[in-house]
This record gives C-alpha cells, sequence and structure tokens, in this order.
C-alpha cells in the first residue's frame, strides 16, 4: 500500500508531541541551518527523480513531503526579507507549487492504483470486471504519462536553478533567520495557523462532508509542517505539536483514502461495485466518520488547537 498520505513526518528525530519551549536566545534560533537542510534534502530527491523513469509511489511520496516543508520555509523567508527579495522568494515558491501540483496528481493516481488493485477486490465469477480492468488500464497510462510530464518538467526547473536559487535565498538572508524577528515571524505564522485550523474545525463541525475534512487536514498538516520547522530551528528533540492532533491527523488521511476508494466505484457496476469487500471498506468509512466527529466535539481536541504557539 502507498505510504499514508498527508502524514508530515518530523523533520527531528519522533516522539510524542512534547510541550513547546519558550522562547530561545537569538544563538539559539537558527531557522537558517534548518531551512538549509530542507533544501538539501529536497535537492537530492529532485535529482534522483528527475532521472528515474518509473519512480516509485514511496519516492514520490517523501519527496512531496519534503517539497512541502520547503515551501513552508520559503514562506517564512517571505515574512523576513526586504521587498525586493521577498518577490523573490514569493516567485520561488510559486514554482515549488507548480512542482508540487504534479507531483500531487500523480501521487493521486497511485493512491488510486494501489486501492483498485487490492487482492481482496477479486471475484469468484468468471469472466473478470472488465470495467475495473477498464478503470485500472486508463489510470495507468494516466500515471504513466503524469511521470513523464514531472520529469521533464522537474529536469526544467534543476536547469533553470530552482534548488539553487532557494539555496541562495536561504544563504544570502544570513542573520535575518535567526535571533528575535525571525522568532516573532514564527510565532505570527503559527499563530495565524492555529486561528486556520480552529476556523477549518468549527466549519466541519457543523457540516462534516468531506470537503470540509479535507479543509481540516490539510490546515492540521500545515500547522504540524511548520511546528516540524520550528522544532528543528530550536534544536528540539521531541516534536511539539500534539500528539493528538497527529492522531486526527493521521485518522482525517485515512478517511480521504476511503472516500477516494468508495467514491471511486460510483462509475464501476458488476461484480466488483458489488463486491462485500467494497460494502465492508464503506462500512469502514461511516465508523472511521463518526469516530472522527466524535474527536471534532471533544474538550481535548479543542485544548490541543489552543496550545498551538510558541
Amino acid at each position: 500500500m502507498v505510504g499514508h498520505r498527508g502524514r508530515a513526518d518530523p523533520i527531528g528525530s519522533p516522539g510524542t508531541g512534547a510541550a513547546s519551549d519558550s522562547a530561545p536566545t537569538p544563538g539559539r534560533f537558527t531557522l537558517a541551518s534548518a531551512s538549509r537542510k530542507v533544501v538539501e534534502s529536497a535537492r537530492r530527491d529532485a535529482d534522483r527523480i528527475s532521472i528515474e523513469p518509473d519512480p516509485t509511489p514511496e519516492q514520490l511520496h517523501r519527496f512531496h513531503q519534503r517539497l512541502r516543508r520547503l515551501r513552508a520555509s520559503i514562506r517564512l523567508l517571505a515574512r523576513l526579507l526586504p521587498e525586493a527579495q521577498a518577490d523573490r522568494a514569493l516567485e520561488i515558491h510559486r514554482r515549488l507549487r507548480r512542482v508540487a501540483r504534479l507531483v500531487g496528481e500523480v501521487r493521486d493516481f497511485d493512491v488510486a492504483i494501489a486501492h483498485l488493485s487490492d487482492p481482496r477486490l477479486s471475484v469468484a465469477a468468471e469472466p473478470p470486471d472488465e470495467r475495473l480492468e477498464g478503470m485500472l488500464r486508463r489510470m495507468g497510462e494516466e500515471a504513466g504519462t503524469g511521470r513523464a510530464l514531472l520529469g521533464a518538467f522537474l529536469r526544467s526547473e534543476i536547469d533553470r536553478g530552482l534548488f539553487e536559487e532557494s539555496d541562495r535565498l536561504v544563504a544570502t538572508a544570513g542573520a535575518r533567520l535567526d535571533g528575535a524577528k525571525a522568532w516573532t515571524a514564527c510565532r505570527r505564522a503559527v499563530t495565524s495557523g492555529r486561528s486556520r485550523v480552529e476556523r477549518s474545525l468549527r466549519r466541519a463541525r457543523r457540516r462534516s462532508n468531506p470537503d470540509r475534512m479535507h479543509r481540516l487536514r490539510i490546515e492540521l498538516r500545515r500547522a504540524h509542517i511548520l511546528s516540524d520547522l520550528v522544532d528543528a530551528a530550536v534544536g528540539r528533540v521531541e516534536p511539539s505539536f500534539p500528539a493528538r492532533l497527529s492522531g486526527l491527523q493521521r485518522s482525517l488521511g485515512a478517511l480521504h483514502d476511503l472516500d477516494l476508494l468508495v467514491d471511486g466505484f460510483e462509475d464501476v457496476r458488476g461484480k466488483a461495485a458489488r463486491s462485500p469487500w467494497v460494502r465492508r471498506e464503506d462500512q469502514r468509512r461511516r465508523a472511521l466518520r463518526k469516530e472522527i466527529i466524535l474527536r471534532f466535539r471533544k474538550r481535548s481536541t479543542r485544548a490541543a488547537i489552543a496550545s498551538l504557539a510558541l
């Protein structure tokens, strides 16, 4: 199975979600160093994928995560730099977003193919379901085309110096990325992210449809990535992002995958659509949605969101 969608593995060491430290001294807060490590990890993945004729779903998943971290770093840069350099940072961010969008499109096909290829979908009756096989064939072709487009676009961006420019931007920013001003910018970003999570939670509680659940998952993921970046900048060993919210993020990711699986059978009729396994997966989706909605109402969930602060 493809790796969990939307889960941001920590930049630092794994942990259970410790409380945030107090504001570090200027010498302890090294956002520049943390950001350059993010650039380097994304560049290594980009170099590998650009020459790989058929990158694996796991490679694309990891690259997608690192692109998210890099974009979060560049967004923070734009808050700290003079106008001319901030405009340059935003242009780099736009270019990274285009790469990430292409990776995400291929990832969507990979997730769908992984679900539809599950051997539990097999049916005893013969002949095999032609519509399901046709759908898998078309998705495989689309995924192959997407990989080819991604490779070509990524090579062009590498040739244009996307990752070198990202690294130079971080390096030339120098002391602006360390100390009190950078810490204040991070605090504002974390506070803004917390407000978006709270707003998304309120909307999802009022109406728990897939779109609002998905929006909440995105906002939690962004808050998680920013928290991991700050942890790396202060040298914190255990992630400060609350474990309760990490669990909610994972559950929302699992629900999103089940939505893709079950809803993907709307156009598939016959044996596969009537498969007992598909019906069981739909029941599992309904049960998971109910469990998530119950978590929405818990005071501990709201308290965990309120704790998102520096």
